[in-house]
């Protein structure tokens, strides 16, 4: 999974992640968070976001596109 997003880690962080995927109460409740994710209202207010929001994308990353960063730019005010 670590592969798939592009991302080259030290040999002592793929060992954190690789301790966590392994612990099924981490697994469970990461899973539950995600799951429990109501995106469609958030989308729904980032034009009304006050502060001011800086949104980074790693220029190798697999897992966010480009496309998806930009059109969160279109919404939120500048």
């Amino acid at each position: 999974v670590l592969e798939s997003t592009g991302s080259r880690l030290p040999a002592e962080q793929v060992a954190l992640y690789e301790a966590l995927a392994r612990s099924p109460a981490h697994t469970a409740a990461a899973l539950g968070m995600m799951a429990g994710w109501r995106l469609a209202p958030l989308v729904a207010d980032l034009p009304r976001v006050a502060p001011a929001v800086t949104l980074l994308l790693g220029a190798c990353d697999r897992w966010v596109r480009t496309k998806g960063v930009r059109a969160i730019v279109a919404k939120v005010p500048q």
